[in-house]
């Protein structure tokens, strides 16, 4: 042993002499340096670039011997194969040690003087520390692996060194992976986390329900690769002795592998299966040629929910006051319900169990007796069950939970029938995403069920203390043994979220905040900034009724661009709240970087989807995406002044934007707020040639109270150019009642209507096929 340790020791003072570990040092922590002032944030990423700079330098160890011709003499010595490897890994994995904390030291020091409310120390200890000793072991296990194949040859050991990374960061270059999730090269600790720093909001990093999984795995794995290494090794140096140990060190190994992948496999062959549960549901609906049929008119809604937080599962308890105004005898009612629900029992008024038939999404229950025109129904429907929504990876494979993200946070998504809706709602489609040659994925896209605004009560109770949120107003609060209780209603409530989470709440009337206790700093920012949009965007909409709007925290994944390439990716809508990423929340106020500029877009967005609720990351191309940006552009020129107006103005003016269809409504480079393409610059320029006229910002702003009234009552789809022609006539004939002359009128909306039957006419032909002729083409201006 105290030879080893002798070697141990020269290994050491052999590296610091020399100039490779060194350049290591400068690697590791330029990377560290760029990524902590580029992202404004720890980035445990670059850990996983640090894996490729460990294997080099290893191999840089590993094959010295045969570099300086040393190899001859070493295997000549007392104390050689399988103690010589023994002590250059403890060597290896002592140095990196050392960089590790001197990197650990930097990210500390950062976080004290640039970043102080970030993330709590003890996460980042954790996080880091996991990821880091992952990384080193492997790193080692790896080259020792390889070194035992190539024969100890130093052009050999290169070779297959370089190529092992080549397929490396070939197939885990996206932080996702084309092999299975139980068997990636390396790294499983980054792969299988559900986030990429430690959050405030979603609790530790890596997913501590996976950790154990994950520890085994890879620990198994690189003692896999250890013992094999060492076995051949003493097979070299006719180490006779106890070779019979590594062969049993090798089968524990792959024990705990085994162990570990058997549980990932588990766990994500469940979420497969529930996807592709969720695409023979879709499959299902999709035959159903009654789609959107409402027969009768919901009056309202009360629930009782209780949230099992811990298993990820709720029961809830709903009781629907219908109304038939079919002028018709109604027998059966059609609902959508997620198909992930079981429902445990449906009864009428009377208590009288109800037949009910399902299949997909859909149910249909029938009454007693036809229920006729004019009269009203009371339907309770009880049910249970685990929630398993998705969204997906670059490679549409199934990547993790929407509604449940994580042990410490529970969504419910609006829109997402997680309460039974009167009528039939195609909650998803399905689509052919191409993965390579002879292969084509089917991937989910999301829609939604909406339904109009009705009386909502609602009772949530959870199974541990945490803030609950629904975007209705709370009527009381009851802090229970082992829980929460609270209620909320409100007269006229549109499609329900709740979100439960232990969040610090920053109580205000009409804007709470609810946010990670150590972002608790920024809460009275935001709710200002959130409070001047309001107040400016209410003088050109009024909405109407009190305002009760919760500013809610919300981790990075549900909003950043890397999930926007994703084709599931909708906005994570949460009906009559704002939604604000974490990194929003800790890096503001602060200079712009290209992270923090992307979230103020999600921001401002955000308090725009109030009046424009159809509006979609997903879809920044549609007419409400204009009014949207349109509207943003007002409250920046009243910051700014005129000339930032006449910029904007300028810039769509010579933009080509692309057709929103042939790019799937993807744009990578989100420059303005609500997308930039066709029907985004036409809304803008219809808007600006009201305002260019004699009408001004009168006429601006009763058209815009025109089509928002047209907007929100529309029940299952969004504005088209009909609507904006429509909405323009309505515009006009208000006008004239303020005592604007018809003739002032229609001069003053002319290149307006032009503009908007242009358009018409391109929608009709199918704008996605054709190229769209710039404005200045129209020849209205």
């Amino acid at each position: 042993m105290n030879i080893i340790m002798a070697i141990v020791r020269q290994e050491i003072f052999f590296e610091l002499k020399g100039f490779g570990y060194w350049i290591l040092v400068l690697l590791t922590n330029s990377l560290l340096l760029y990524s902590l002032f580029e992202d404004q944030h720890i980035v445990l990423r670059a850990i996983e670039l640090y894996y490729v700079f460990f294997v080099f330098w290893n191999v840089g160890i590993i094959s010295r011997d045969a570099n300086k011709g040393t190899l001859t003499f070493l295997q000549v010595l007392p104390l050689n194969g399988v103690p010589v490897l023994s002590a250059r890994f403890l060597a290896s994995f002592l140095l990196l040690l050392l960089l590790g904390v001197e990197l650990f030291l930097v990210s500390l020091s950062v976080r004290a003087f640039d970043f102080p409310n970030q993330v709590s120390f003890d996460n980042l200890f954790f996080s880091y520390w996991v990821n880091y000793i992952i990384v080193c072991i492997n790193s080692i296990s790896v080259v020792l692996f390889i070194d035992m194949l190539s024969g100890a040859n130093h052009f050999r050991t290169m070779g297959l060194t370089l190529l092992y990374c080549i397929i490396h960061v070939g197939v885990d270059g996206d932080i996702t992976t084309a092999l299975p999730y139980w068997l990636p090269p390396c790294n499983f600790a980054v792969n299988l986390a559900v986030t990429n720093v430690p959050s405030q909001v979603t609790g530790l990093f890596p997913n501590g329900k996976l950790l154990g999984a994950i520890l085994s795995e890879q620990l198994g794995l690189a003692g896999v690769l250890l013992g094999v290494s060492c076995y051949v090794y003493s097979k070299r140096c006719f180490e006779q002795r106890r070779r019979y140990v590594y062969v049993v060190l090798v089968l524990i190994a792959a024990s705990a592998f085994f162990c570990g992948a058997y549980k990932l496999s588990a766990e994500y062959e469940s979420r497969e299966q529930s996807y592709k549960e969720a695409i023979a549901a879709t499959e299902i609906d999709a035959q159903d040629t009654s789609l959107g049929a409402q027969l009768l008119e919901t009056l309202e809604y009360k629930m009782s929910v209780q949230l099992l937080t811990g298993e990820h599962s709720m029961q809830c308890q709903t009781q629907l006051i219908l109304s038939n105004e079919t002028g018709r005898a109604v027998r059966t009612i059609p609902f959508t319900l997620k198909n992930y629900y079981k429902i445990e029992k449906i009864i009428d008024n009377t208590g009288k169990k109800l037949i009910w038939r399902r299949t997909g999404d859909f149910l249909e229950v029938d009454l007693p007796s036809p229920l006729p025109s004019g009269e009203q129904q009371s339907i309770q429907i009880d049910y249970h069950g685990k929630v398993r929504e998705w969204f997906t990876n670059y490679d549409a494979e199934p990547r993790g939970f929407i509604n449940f993200i994580s042990p410490e946070m529970t969504l419910l998504r609006s829109g997402e029938a997680w309460y039974p809706i009167v009528g039939k709602y195609k909650l998803a489609d399905i689509l052919e995403c191409p993965q390579y040659v002879g292969k084509v994925e089917q991937v989910l896209k999301s829609q939604k069920a909406v339904h109009r605004p009705v009386a909502f009560a609602i009772k949530v109770k959870t199974d541990q203390p945490m803030e609950i949120v629904t975007g209705l107003p709370i009527l009381s609060t009851e802090n229970l043994k082992n829980g929460q209780e609270v209620d909320f209603a409100s007269d006229s409530a549109q499609d329900i979220f709740i979100l439960a989470a232990p969040y610090k709440k920053t109580a205000a009337a009409d804007l709470p905040v609810y946010s990670a206790a150590l972002h608790a700093f920024s809460a009275a920012t935001i709710q200002e900034q959130v409070r001047l949009r309001l107040d400016f965007y209410e003088k050109w909409i009024p909405l109407s009724g009190p305002h009760y709007f919760p500013i809610v925290e919300i981790p990075d994944f549900l909003l950043n661009n890397w999930l926007g390439q994703s084709p599931e990716y909708k906005r994570i809508s949460l009906q009559n709240s704002i939604m604000i990423a974490e990194s929003y929340f800790y890096l503001f106020p602060r200079e712009d970087t290209d992270e923090l500029e992307l979230q103020k877009l999600h921001f401002e967005e955000s308090v725009l989807f109030l009046w424009w609720p159809r509006f979609s990351t997903t879809d920044p191309g549609s007419i409400d995406a204009g009014l949207l940006s349109y509207m943003y552009v007002l409250y920046e020129e009243n910051i700014l002044g005129k000339d930032y107006y006449e910029s904007v103005r300028q810039s769509w003016l010579q933009s080509e934007p692309v057709s929103q269809i042939a790019n799937a409504g993807i744009d990578p480079d989100r420059k303005h707020v609500g997308g930039d393409n066709v029907m985004v610059k036409e809304v803008f320029l219809l808007l600006d040639d009201i305002r260019r006229s004699d009408l001004g910002d009168a006429g601006v702003k009763v058209y815009l109270q025109e089509i928002h009234a047209r907007s929100i009552s529309l029940e299952n789809r969004d504005l088209n150019w009909t609507d904006v022609l429509q909405a323009l006539d309505s515009c006009e004939k208000n006008l004239q009642i303020t005592g604007y002359s018809v003739e002032q009128i229609q001069a003053a909306t002319e290149a307006s209507r032009q503009r908007a039957l242009h358009m018409q006419q391109w929608d009709e032909k199918d704008g996605s096929n054709q190229k769209r002729e710039p404005s200045v083409q129209l020849n209205i201006r």
